[in-house]
């Protein structure tokens, strides 16, 4: 004649990984009647063709789950029913 709830919880934690840079194109283009074989041979000027990037990719785990259990006495009346209530939370 208890009432058993069980609390679980987690902790997130997320890792910001800022990035930056610069890339430099050069590839191959399609044949063509100039028998220009590179993007380079079309934009000679190598910071024309230079570009900089950046962004951030995030990394989010959970760690720690912990189970809390919570005992509370029922009265007979209480016990007449047989419902059970899953509540649920996502972590933040």
């Amino acid at each position: 004649m208890t009432l058993l709830t069980l609390q679980r919880s987690w902790i997130r934690r997320e890792v910001p990984v800022e990035f930056s840079g610069t890339v430099q194109l050069n590839a191959s283009v399609s044949s063509n009647l100039e028998g220009i074989g590179s993007v380079a041979r079309v934009i000679p000027k190598a910071s024309d063709r230079t570009f900089a990037f950046a962004g951030v990719v995030t990394d989010a785990q959970l760690y720690d789950g912990t189970t809390v259990n919570i005992g509370q006495p029922l009265k007979a009346f209480d016990c007449t029913t047989r419902a059970v209530t899953v509540t649920a939370e996502q972590p933040k």
